[in-house]
C-alpha cells in the first residue's frame, strides 16, 4: 500500500476540530444575541415608559394653553410601562425627571437598589431647561450629554441588573439606558 500514512492523522484531526469550531461559533453567536436583546429591550422599555409618562398632562393647564405634566401620574405611568417590559426585580436603579417648563420647575424621582420607595425631590421654579445625562443619573445643568427641554417633558435613566447573562461576574456593572420626551405644543406647528 502506501508507505506514508501521516495524511490520515491530519484528516482525523481536522474532522475532530470542525465540530468544536461549530459549537464555539454557535455559543458566541448566542451570547451576542442575548446581549443585543438585553440592550434593545431595555432601550425600548425606557423610551416607551418616558413617552407614556409625558402624556400625563394636567387637564386644567391644557385648557389654559400651557400644559404641564402631573408628576405623580407621570411617575406611576413610567413605572407601569417600564415594569411591563422589564421585571421589577431586575431594575437596579432609575432616575426619573418631570420638567414642567414655563419656570415652574418639576420633580425628580430616584430609585436605587434596596430602597422600597423612590426618593423624591423638587426642581425649583426658575431652573434652566438644560439637563445632563450621566452614566446613571440626570442632573441639572450643562455637561457632555446635555438635553435642552424647551417644553414640559420627562427624562429617565434606568439601570438593569446584568445577571441574566453575566451570572458568573459578581462585579458586573448594570446596563444603563436613557430616554427623553416632551409635550409637542400646537404653536410648534404654525
Amino acid at each position: 500500500m502506501f508507505k506514508d500514512q501521516q495524511g490520515a492523522v491530519i484528516t482525523v484531526f481536522i474532522l475532530l476540530i470542525i465540530p468544536l469550531l461549530l459549537v464555539g461559533l454557535f455559543a458566541t453567536n448566542n451570547f451576542s444575541k442575548t446581549v443585543h436583546d438585553y440592550d434593545v429591550s431595555l432601550q425600548n422599555g425606557v423610551s416607551e415608559a418616558v413617552r407614556n409618562a409625558a402624556f400625563m398632562v394636567n387637564k386644567n393647564t391644557l385648557a389654559l394653553g400651557k400644559p404641564t405634566i402631573n408628576p405623580k401620574e407621570a411617575h406611576n405611568a413610567f413605572k407601569k410601562v417600564l415594569f411591563s417590559h422589564t421585571p421589577e426585580k431586575q431594575v437596579e436603579s432609575y432616575t426619573f425627571v418631570v420638567y414642567n417648563g414655563y419656570g415652574d420647575g418639576g420633580e425628580v424621582y430616584i430609585f436605587r437598589k434596596g430602597n422600597t420607595d423612590p426618593v423624591t425631590s423638587t426642581i425649583g421654579a426658575g431652573y434652566s431647561a438644560v439637563f445632563t445625562v450621566t452614566t446613571n443619573d440626570v442632573v441639572i445643568g450643562n455637561g457632555a450629554n446635555a438635553v435642552t427641554m424647551t417644553e414640559p417633558g420627562c427624562i429617565a435613566v434606568v439601570g438593569l441588573k446584568p445577571d441574566n447573562f453575566l451570572k458568573n461576574d459578581e462585579d458586573a456593572d448594570p446596563g444603563y439606558r436613557w430616554a427623553a420626551s416632551t409635550i409637542v405644543l400646537a404653536k410648534d406647528f404654525y
